[in-house]
């Protein structure tokens, strides 16, 4: 598992990648959260707060290497379906364990413990 964090925006009209411009909109950018005043704000808060309950507060950190769990976690995703273009399939994730496909779900809006 490895956070997607940039400390750069994408303006989606142009996909080009811009500098941040203030220190709040990078912290928001890296902690992968929209502004507090945005309607998904509390639903991907929860999801991130979810996450680090079921791991234990042991979270990837951003700019790191991917973290590997000796024993499977299972959880439930909801999110949507996002097809990657800036990453090929195959590229991206750790040696071994690379999706086949560029497919994500991705923003994750909820995200709870399954059971194996």
């Amino acid at each position: 598992m490895k956070l997607s964090q940039d400390a750069r925006k994408i303006n989606q009209q142009t996909r080009n990648r811009e500098k941040v411009s203030t220190v709040d909109e990078a912290v928001r950018l890296y902690n992968g959260l929209p502004a507090k005043t945005a309607k998904d704000y509390q639903a991907l808060l929860k999801a991130r707060q979810s996450l680090a309950s079921i791991l234990h507060n042991d979270l990837p950190q951003p700019g790191g290497s991917y973290t590997t769990y000796p024993t499977p976690i299972p959880v439930l995703i909801e999110g949507s379906l996002f097809f990657d273009i800036d990453h090929a399939a195959g590229v991206v994730g750790p040696e071994g364990k690379r999706p086949k496909k560029a497919w994500e779900i991705h923003p994750i809006t909820k995200i709870k413990l399954g059971s194996l």
